[in-house]
């Protein structure tokens, strides 16, 4: 006669193997995802508004950034040594352009950028609210170096970016994924690309 304690010993194990296989799964399902596709992204900050706001939470895209590259208006995602966080901008310069600003406008290689990805809305409130202070002050100019990309927040007075020396140019090395898909909160779900 068959010991209805060995009977309930071999179903115990089987559930344990069977939860054993879905947690390994589970996990080699997330590495895949997080090393090779998407990586999860929290936004800490303002330095993006109103494109992404502070507490955002979302995804970047790590196949698209090894797939298509780095493009002029590229949202990015990087790492920064210099401040020990990672950080969301947009690209504005690529690899041995000229960067400056001068009366609000931002040149790159003497040409006048087209900067319809900013909040117009947003950028006239602070321009009112600041007595004409342009949205954007100048800075002189800069010449990316190769391997590097110039950035800047999209919410320009706040945004420590490329103008700054704690953030400087981004080496491509730091550069992580590109994109943002925003999640939550429900209300701020969109998809940030480019311009």
């Amino acid at each position: 006669m068959e010991d209805p304690n060995n009977k309930k010993d071999d179903k115990i194990m089987k559930s344990l193997k069977e939860l054993l296989r879905t947690v390994v799964i589970s996990v080699i399902i997330v590495v895949v995802l997080t090393v090779f596709i998407i990586r999860p992204v929290r936004v800490d900050g303002t330095s993006m508004n109103p494109t992404v706001h502070d507490g955002d939470i979302g995804f970047s895209s790590i196949i698209s950034y090894t797939i298509e590259g780095i493009h002029q208006f590229d949202v990015v995602v990087f790492y920064s040594s210099a401040l020990n966080e990672t950080l969301v901008k947009r690209v504005i310069g690529m690899p041995g352009d000229t960067v400056y600003a001068k009366d609000g406008v931002v040149y790159v290689n003497g040409s006048a950028i087209d900067e319809s990805f900013l909040d117009q809305q947003f950028v006239a409130d602070y321009e009112t609210a600041n007595q004409g202070q342009t949205f954007t002050s100048d800075f002189e100019p800069v010449v990316v170096k190769e391997g590097h990309y110039f950035v800047l927040g999209d919410n320009r007075p706040v945004s420590l970016d490329s103008r700054s020396g704690s953030v400087g140019q981004v080496a491509k090395s730091d550069l992580k994924s590109k994109y943002v898909i925003v999640i939550f909160p429900f209300n701020h779900i969109r998809a940030v690309l480019g311009n």
